[in-house]
């Protein structure tokens, strides 16, 4: 598959690259063009036009992919701009529609769901009918009896019983959330029985079993909880008491539910790789109108100062931020004192 994408990057590679495909498209599999799509989406090499015009040659054969590569092809036609033209958004619409429609498994219906949602390409009635077929199948939303007494083995049982409630609970929280500020005119024509439903979904309370963030995102807000924790220390009642809170189905690493306010990052998807900013920064952008929605403020620090920082002054930078956000004027005055005497 490699073979294609260095096709792509030499000189008149792009029509190089049509010619072969219009050769080979008997012969190649859908879910073949869709591993070389992957491949050219995840190249730094590969210029985003390229991979728009490979995309919308694979929107025509979406009919023949598999429900989890569809699934997995849709966030990145939102970010390639390829759902603005208005005759993809109904190919795909009429494609996932009846799979919405003939599928009996909410695993599958949940994972092609959530980014027709997420990235606002589902239609009225796709969405109608995603959430009645979830409903018609009872998604379990209902986790399991917590007991103090549970050792080994069965507290291993008990963490995965959670994980896999969550793995259903967690995406439909999030898109009963976006539909419903995001996309009030689709959200308005659900039935009484459809919308009374997806209020149970809402206040479904939620159930973690650690409240450290995902492995591959751990390292985006490490630098920031390393500044707040240096900055207690050295002044641990001036700073509002700041820790990970869960707030619906979003999970805050650094909080103070007292005063409704969240630290985070201006820009926190450009900690991640290229290939994933935009997910990323669709869902912090849900995130925070959500929050804001509740009451929720946020304060945030700057991630380019931070990065365009030598790695020796960045901890001294952060350190200075967090005290302009985080203390009063006589504590920060304090604070100033404390440093350049130590100093």
């Amino acid at each position: 598959m490699c073979i294609y994408v260095y096709i792509c990057i030499l000189p008149g590679g792009l029509w190089l690259l049509r010619l072969v495909l219009e050769r080979l498209e008997k012969k190649l599999r859908p879910w073949q063009l869709q591993r070389i799509f992957q491949a050219a989406f995840h190249s730094a090499q590969v210029s985003r036009h390229f991979k728009s015009v490979l995309g919308s040659h694979l929107v025509s054969q979406l009919a023949f992919l598999p429900g989890p590569s569809l699934a997995e092809f849709l966030p990145k036609c939102a970010e390639l701009g390829i759902t603005k033209k208005v005759e993809n958004v109904v190919k795909i619409n009429v494609i996932s529609g009846k799979r919405i429609r003939a599928w009996n498994d909410s695993t599958l219906l949940i994972a092609l769901g959530y980014p027709l949602v997420m990235y606002d390409i589902i239609s009225p009635g796709n969405a109608i009918a995603l959430f009645r077929r979830l409903r018609e199948l009872a998604v379990d939303i209902s986790y399991p009896a917590f007991d103090v007494a549970l050792e080994g083995d069965q507290d291993g049982m008990y963490r995965r019983a959670v994980r896999r409630v969550n793995a259903s609970l967690i995406p439909l929280k999030l898109m009963e959330a976006r539909l419903r500020i995001f996309r009030r005119n689709i959200y308005q024509t659900f039935s009484p029985a459809l919308a009374a439903w997806l209020r149970t979904i809402r206040e479904a309370p939620l159930k973690l079993t650690s409240f450290l963030p995902p492995v591959d995102q751990a390292h985006v807000n490490a630098p920031l909880l390393a500044g707040l924790a240096d900055l207690m220390a050295h002044f641990p009642s001036g700073v509002a008491c700041l820790h990970p809170h869960l707030q619906g189905p979003f999970l805050l690493e650094a909080a103070s539910p007292a005063t409704q306010t969240f630290l985070e990052w201006d820009r926190p998807w450009l900690f991640c790789p290229t290939f994933k900013q935009f997910e990323s920064r669709v869902y912090t952008e849900m995130k925070r109108r959500c929050l804001s929605e509740e009451g929720w403020k946020l304060i945030s620090v700057s991630v380019e100062e931070f990065l365009s920082r030598p790695l020796s002054d960045r901890r001294r930078w952060l350190l200075a931020q967090l005290k302009r956000h985080l203390l009063g004027e006589a504590e920060a005055a304090r604070f100033g004192t404390e440093e350049w005497q130590e100093g």
